[in-house]
């Protein structure tokens, strides 16, 4: 057999290929399933809309508490499911920042249908998710969240519409939360110097 002989600078090309063929492969593997989660996250919900459909709140919430008993699924993967799919009704986009988006992304960012339960960034303003300039600061959002493991909220009390306010702090190269919490980007200031949230009057 011949000896294979590489000098260390074909070596060290040899391993950085090799190392982002393997990365680029696991992240390509991580979208795939992601996608498909949310196309099978998003039927459940549309299979939930459908057997709710005209009921009454106490009546779905007797129907999920069984489900998640007989499907080994939490209450909330049911509802977040439903208003996945509420939130897409005619379909998910195929906008990879939406398609590709794990799910654990999917569910931070549905907007929560109860009043008293909903979050607002701290000192901006930004538009409505239905107009143009509100889909553009969401799909923003979505982009700079996509490869982020968690992120880390530091809430504040309730503001006059009864919203959670707070600071929203993250950074796909750190694994620790304290120092997202440090160091991370500030989501806030992100969208006011991307031109997509105006500050509130203080």
């Amino acid at each position: 057999m011949t000896a294979i002989t590489l000098n260390i600078s074909d070596y060290n090309k040899l391993k950085t290929d090799l190392a982002g063929l393997l990365e680029k492969g696991r992240q390509q593997a991580q979208e795939v399933l992601a996608e498909v989660a949310n196309h099978t996250y998003w039927k459940v919900g549309r299979r939930l809309q459908m057997a709710t459909d005209g009921t009454v709140r106490t009546e779905s919430a007797v129907l999920f508490r069984r489900l998640s008993s007989d499907l080994g699924l939490g209450q909330s993967t049911l509802y977040h499911t439903l208003q996945f799919f509420r939130l897409y009704p005619n379909g998910l986009p195929r906008s990879p920042s939406v398609a590709k988006l794990p799910w654990g992304k999917q569910v931070a960012l549905l907007s929560v249908p109860d009043q008293a339960e909903r979050l607002r960034l701290r000192g901006i303003d930004t538009p409505e998710l239905n107009t143009p300039a509100g889909k553009k600061a969401r799909s923003f959002v979505e982009g700079e969240l996509m490869q982020c493991p968690f992120v880390v909220i530091h809430s504040y009390k309730t503001d006059l519409y009864a919203r959670y306010i707070a600071d929203l702090l993250y950074d796909p190269a750190l694994e620790d939360k304290n120092a997202v919490f440090e160091k991370g980007h500030f989501l806030n200031q992100k969208l006011l110097d991307a031109g997509l949230a105006l500050p509130m009057p203080s």
